[in-house]
This record gives C-alpha cells, sequence and structure tokens, in this order.
C-alpha cells in the first residue's frame, strides 16, 4: 500500500506517458518534470529511507485521527461500540484522503503520496 521509495513513487508517477511523445511534443514541460524528479531526489538524497515510509505513515496516522475525531464528536456513535469504531477506523483509513479529495472508492487515483500506491 505505501510507496517503498522515490523511485518506486517515480515509476508509478510516470506510469502511461510516454517520455518520447512528451520531450518531443512539450519539450519545456518535459524538461520541467526532469527537474522535479531532480529537485525531489535531491531533497530525500539520504534520508529516503525514513523520510519516504515516514511521510506516507505521517498521512495514514492523520486519517486515523480525523476518523476517530468524526466518531467523537458525534456522540451517540451510530451505535458502534468503542471496539467498532477502531476497526472501522482501522480500515477506511487507507481509502480517506482519497473520498477526501473526491474520489469514489471505485474510481482510480492519480498517483500521489496522499493515495498511497493505490
Amino acid at each position: 500500500m505505501l510507496y517503498p521509495s522515490v523511485n518506486e513513487y517515480l515509476k508509478k508517477m510516470r506510469e502511461g506517458l510516454s517520455p518520447a511523445d512528451i520531450r518531443e511534443d512539450m519539450p519545456v514541460v518535459y524538461s520541467y518534470w526532469l527537474e522535479q524528479e531532480a529537485e525531489l531526489k535531491k531533497i530525500l538524497k539520504n534520508r529516503e529511507t525514513t523520510f519516504w515510509t515516514d511521510i506516507q505513515r505521517v498521512l495514514l496516522i492523520d486519517a486515523k485521527l480525523v476518523l476517530l475525531r468524526s466518531y467523537i464528536n458525534d456522540y451517540d456513535f451510530h451505535g458502534f461500540s468503542e471496539e467498532e469504531i477502531i476497526a472501522n477506523v482501522e480500515q477506511d483509513h487507507f481509502t480517506f484522503n482519497k473520498e477526501l479529495c473526491g474520489y469514489s472508492l471505485k474510481e482510480q487515483v492519480h498517483p500521489s503520496i496522499i493515495f498511497g500506491n493505490q
């Protein structure tokens, strides 16, 4: 579910794109894309293994906390026990950001750190 490295993330971002076509049809955009990839790699150099997993874990924990807040703010919990609330949060936190961004669960999302490797 998580991207294990910057290379895996970039591979997913490039998926379905033709670098040769982009380079030929949109050379400025192609150069800009490469600059962004290089900047990302530069930022993550020497920190990649910790940053790459940590940022995704932080996003998932944030989703859990947001979901928990919504249950806590709704005092009757819709009839769920505390254990059921926790089970729901554990199940739903992986797709929380996807739904928050307006995607349905069945819909394919754009590659992003926010969504993980779905």
